[in-house]
């Protein structure tokens, strides 16, 4: 939840390549995907800060994502697409 707050937001995230972070973030248009080690978070996060429009793409497309992806509508579209399935 909080990596689509803050792309809701507009920030560009930073998340690890597990469970349902990387459900969330898209590699490289929303935000960045890395390993749960500390050198890869630093590493991406440096790169953001040395790229600062880079950082701010992928927070005007992480908005996007949410706004297109994640609204209550959307998700209640999708749960009721799956009930009607099964």
């Amino acid at each position: 939840l909080v990596p689509l707050e803050a792309m809701a937001c507009g920030t560009a995230v930073v998340g690890v390549r597990e469970g349902g972070v990387q459900e969330s973030i898209v590699h490289e248009q929303t935000g960045l995907l890395v390993k749960r080690e500390p050198a890869a978070f630093a590493a991406a996060i440096a790169g953001l800060l040395a790229n600062p429009a880079l950082a701010r793409q992928y927070g005007h497309n992480g908005r996007a994502h949410v706004v297109r992806n994640w609204t209550w509508d959307r998700v209640i579209d999708d749960l009721e697409a799956h009930l009607l399935a099964v």
